[in-house]
């Protein structure tokens, strides 16, 4: 949104549309991962305290074994609206625009400019690897509207771990630490934990009281939300490390053997200022992460497990709702070996029918001599020749007695003197061969005359 238009919205907005988000967080990602994990990384990008218009944030904790599921980006603008960002990662060259979804709004974060909104969006077509990402295209008037900061965030899972973990994200705007964030997990933790992590996205940051960052009621941070430690524009000699530049925090703490999390748990919270109105603040995210030993795994990768019904989960091509193969396998795992349905319910099933969608089609079927079909799946088109031996034919043709308009009984010329007239063949009759006698013996007859 470029400048004027953004001032112009401002002024025309209903104060309603203001209240998008106020003070709380939802849930809006909640999975169980196999050998799940998150990567979030933060940059301040606040241009009143000298941040440059282009950012760049590395992702470097993805495992090269795993595949990233999800990524978000978060940022937010105090006393304006600006919902576009682009995205560029450095290592293909591969630029995007994303336009985001607007979640949550706090009040003024004590500079006298104006609300804060907080901005969400699905970035996966670009952020899928390990790379370092550049963030641009957000509007700047000195003293009038700003950017905060931006977080990326990865999800990732490792298919063939032993683990399982329970991956939940709250967000929205929440002012300092005025309310809580509660993250409803979608299954109850198993046993035992071996690893919690949580990730905290916080903007508005710098060198004042933050008070206690909690987590499940347990203390675990203080003071830590400081920006790069400076307290006025203009930046300092000695700026605190462990921010993300300027009015921005995106921190991961590693809360594993603490006993915060037990086997069971369905939810969490954590606040991130306390006393309340310790800090001016803006919670943005909150994310947990919680591992333990996968009840279900799916070793070999073909999203089935043994808990529903995986029968070899070594070998990603058996598993329920698997083709059947011929191959002395129980390859859909119902129990079976090599049981193959009729689906076209001619008494036949696959490999002996050699069509199954068609019921005229089988081995018990005749064989139409000009129609370009197998039908009695013998591995021949429109044969019809000699499927017997002559020598038990009465008549003598060796024709095929399955054939279409062929001799009904091989053993037996049926009183016919001769084989049937029948598509394709032109045959002799008795009478036509008796005339044929005939004429050949004339000659003898007419010499002995002499």
């Amino acid at each position: 949104m470029r400048l004027l238009a953004l001032v112009s919205a401002l002024l025309l907005l209903p104060a309603s549309a203001l209240a998008d988000g106020d003070n709380e967080h939802s849930t809006i990602f909640s999975q169980l991962i196999p050998g799940g994990g998150v990567v979030s990384e933060g940059l301040g990008l606040a241009r009143r305290f000298g941040a440059p218009e282009i950012g760049t944030m590395e992702i470097a904790g993805v495992p090269p074994d795993a595949e990233v599921v999800a990524a978000f980006l978060y940022w937010v603008i105090i006393n304006g609206f600006d919902d576009t960002v682009i995205v560029t990662d450095t290592s293909t060259g591969i630029t995007q625009e994303f336009t985001g979804d607007h979640i949550g709004t706090t009040r003024d974060t004590c500079w006298g400019m104006g609300d804060n909104h907080v901005y969400r969006a699905a970035v996966r077509d670009i952020v899928n690897q390990n790379s370092t990402y550049e963030v641009s295209g957000f509007d700047f008037l000195d003293g009038v509207v700003d950017n905060q900061g931006f977080s990326i965030v990865v999800i990732y899972r490792v298919l063939d771990s032993p683990e399982v973990t329970q991956v939940t994200i709250n967000d929205g705007g929440i002012y300092g630490g005025e309310a809580i964030s509660t993250s409803t997990w979608a299954d109850p933790i198993g046993s035992p934990v071996s690893r919690v992590r949580v990730h905290y996205t916080v903007g508005d940051t710098q060198a004042a009281d933050d008070g206690g960052t909690n987590f499940n009621g347990a203390q675990i941070a203080f003071d830590n939300w400081e920006g790069d430690g400076c307290p006025s524009p203009g930046g300092c000699a000695n700026p605190i490390p462990g921010g993300d530049g300027a009015m921005w925090d995106d921190d991961t703490f590693d809360l594993s053997g603490m006993g915060l999390v037990q086997p069971g748990d369905t939810s969490a919270f954590a606040t991130i200022a306390d006393p309340p109105g310790s800090d001016c603040l803006v919670f943005a995210s909150f994310i947990t992460e919680i591992t333990y030993p996968n009840p279900c795994p799916d070793l070999d990768g073909d999203f089935h497990t043994t808990c529903d019904g995986d029968c070899d989960d070594s070998n990603p091509d058996v598993h329920p709702g698997a083709a059947e193969l011929d191959n002395g396998i129980d390859d859909d795992c119902d129990g079976e070996v090599d049981n193959f349905p009729d689906d076209d319910g001619d008494g036949w099933s696959w490999p002996e029918d050699c069509n199954d969608d068609d019921a005229a089609i089988n081995p018990d079927a005749d064989e139409d001599c000009e129609n370009g079909i197998d039908d009695d799946c013998d591995g021949e088109i429109d044969e019809c020749g000699d499927d017997d031996d002559a020598a038990d034919d009465d008549d003598g043709a060796g024709d095929d007695d399955d054939s279409a308009g062929g001799d009904d009984d091989d053993d037996d010329d049926g009183g016919s003197g001769g084989v049937r007239a029948r598509s394709g063949c032109s045959c002799q009759t008795g009478s036509g061969a008796s005339a044929l006698g005939l004429l050949l013996l004339l000659p003898i007859a007419l010499r002995r005359r002499r």
